[in-house]
């Protein structure tokens, strides 16, 4: 009996099945314009919602608050105040 080492991905037409949820997510019913419940979306495709979000896509930006000073403005005003303590 062998094991099986790697998961070959599933494939739907030719795709992946996160491609495949990817492209539906953004598809919308025709009679209300609402996009799909993405339940409806996992259980067709037979993947289930906790290995969807496991490993969300990464967002650009930084979370969290922006900071007041950038740091080269704090690195030229502690230049600045090292010059002027030790002139």
């Amino acid at each position: 009996m062998e094991l099986e080492l790697t998961k070959k991905k599933e494939r739907i037409s030719g795709k992946t099945k996160k491609e495949v949820i990817s492209v539906l997510i953004q598809e919308r019913y025709s009679l209300t314009g609402k996009p799909y419940p993405k339940r409806l979306i996992f259980k067709v495709v037979c993947y289930s919602s906790s290995t969807w979000y496991e490993h969300p896509t990464p967002r650009t930006g930084k979370r969290g608050r922006k900071p007041r000073y950038t740091d080269d403005k704090v690195l030229q005003d502690i230049k600045v105040d090292l010059y002027l303590h030790y002139k």
